[in-house]
């Protein structure tokens, strides 16, 4: 078979950005399924020429080191051959680049139990996801459970909530489900989910150990769910509720951090937000300069006039997760922690930033 090199890389390219996953793509663009330490690659509209090592597309599982070869090759056709005693042959244009590796089969997973638990459309999906994406923690084995999105089903919809120990991010949406569900999913899997989801309706099912996402007649992914119980965060909201939020564009309380960013620097270091009668300041001292911004078009309300400091980067990402809606901010007078929160689309965002103790800002 002769394979176009662009489109043989991609999909390789699509399989190693998942990890621990299982994904197939309908069958007459590309199909890439990742399965332990192996490929399972397959792949449809292959044209066969004369020279080509012969056959229709086919499916055949290559270790990973011949995926990263085959990624490591230059433009141009590829041709694939797979033999009767599962030698895998790879060769590129006039033969001088050549590859020979045994075919590996791996353990396939087996597919989720239960009926169909979610219905939910993918644009929602990738909104919420693009939410709470910010706040997923780093890998570590103290806190597994941080590390992913819990995903959850309740009265008010669909609930995805993500943390990482200093910042806490929460998206909302209707949903029509068979099966409560209540897990943490693997940050990856879901992220992928997302960056492919495009029109139609998300089928989402899971069973304790897996969970799977399918769109509708054209691919479905497939991955373990974190073993870790699920971390409720409602009393985290419920310290921050109940106070009037002042209202401020998301995208100019951006700029005005990004602004902040390139006059100051904003990495690890923090900014102070000061609330006033007029208006909401964002400031920053540097170690030769001063940086100091009103935010315009703020409705302050009934708010307490205080300064509150915060991480700048956290702060960044919070704002930043709104995009075009508006954005109310609710500063707590108790605990200076601070809850964005805005209705973008179908789904209702919240967010916390935690403040940062700073001399001279109560």
């Amino acid at each position: 078979m002769i394979f176009n090199g662009k489109e043989l890389k991609a999909a390789v390219h699509e399989a190693a950005g998942i990890k621990n996953a299982r994904i197939a793509y309908d069958a007459e663009s590309r199909c890439v399924i990742i399965s332990g330490d192996s490929l399972r690659i397959e792949i449809g509209g292959v044209s066969a020429t004369e020279d080509s090592w012969g056959g229709a597309p086919e499916s055949f599982v290559v270790p990973k080191l011949a995926a990263k070869y085959i990624e490591a090759l230059t433009d141009g056709d590829i041709c694939v051959k797979v033999d009767g005693d599962k030698q895998l042959r790879i060769r590129q244009g006039s033969g001088k680049a050549t590859f020979e590796r045994e075919i590996v089969e791996p353990a396939q997973m087996a597919p989720v139990d239960g009926d169909d638990s979610i219905l939910i459309p993918c644009g929602t999906l990738r909104a919420m996801v693009g939410a709470v994406r910010h706040a997923v923690a780093a890998i570590t084995e103290q806190r597994v459970a941080l590390t992913g999105i819990r995903l959850f089903t309740s009265p008010d919809g669909l609930t995805m909530e993500a943390c990482d120990g200093v910042r806490l991010a929460r998206a909302q949406s209707p949903a029509t489900w068979t099966h409560d569900v209540d897990c943490v999913v693997p940050a990856d899997a879901l992220r992928k989910a997302a960056s492919m989801a495009d029109d139609g309706d998300m089928v989402i099912r899971a069973d304790g150990r897996r969970i799977e996402l399918t769109k509708l007649g054209v691919w479905s992914l497939r991955t373990m769910l974190i073993a870790a119980a699920p971390i409720d965060f409602t009393k985290a909201f419920e310290a921050v509720g109940g106070i009037e939020p002042i209202r401020v564009e998301a995208r100019e309380m951006a700029a005005v951090l990004n602004r902040c960013e390139l006059a100051i620097g904003l990495s690890k270091l923090f900014v102070v937000v000061r609330v006033a009668g007029d208006g909401l300041t964002i400031e920053k001292k540097g170690a030769f300069s001063m940086f100091s911004e009103a935010v315009s078009g703020v409705e302050i309300g009934k708010a307490e006039e205080s300064s509150y400091a915060y991480n700048a980067a956290h702060l960044m990402t919070a704002v930043a997760a709104v995009k075009d809606a508006q954005a109310g901010l609710v500063f707590s007078p108790k605990t200076k922690m601070l809850c964005v929160q805005a209705d973008m689309e179908d789904v209702r965002y919240r967010a916390i930033v935690m403040p940062v103790r700073v001399e001279g800002v109560a």
